[in-house]
């Protein structure tokens, strides 16, 4: 399952004399950094190590520090202004068709009510 799950990463570069660089990173020089398979991964992470490669080339010239890796995903990017909208929308129904729903419920107890009053008015008593 593994080679189903690695990406078909690009990646595009210019060198120090302003030349174009890309390359294709193949799924022998890609690893997953968190999951099931990040602890059985036996590729290199040296890019020195991979010769004639121009993507251990392009890593190579940066030699700086690494800006560290972002997970995707683990924290929300905009606030849930939608769902806060939403949220509000469907309490405001909700409480439209209940209200809606009690009043009816009493004009059907006070109908009832003045249906039996109309009845018995035309019933003598002894």
């Amino acid at each position: 399952m593994e080679p189903l799950l690695i990406p078909q990463i690009s990646i595009l570069a210019t060198d120090s004399a302003g030349q174009p660089l890309n390359a294709t990173l193949s799924s022998t020089q890609a690893s997953f950094v968190a999951g099931v398979f990040s602890n059985s991964s036996s590729l290199t992470t040296d890019p020195k190590t991979i010769l004639g490669n121009p993507a251990a080339e392009i890593v190579a010239e940066q030699e700086g520090a690494p800006t560290p890796y972002v997970v995707p995903g683990l924290a929300l990017g905009v606030k849930p202004i939608g769902l806060i909208v939403t949220s509000i929308w469907t309490i405001l129904f909700f409480t439209a068709v209940g209200l809606g729903t009690l009043g009816r419920i009493q004009y059907r107890d006070q109908y009832r009510k003045q249906i039996r009053a109309q009845g018995s008015e035309s019933v003598r008593r002894i």
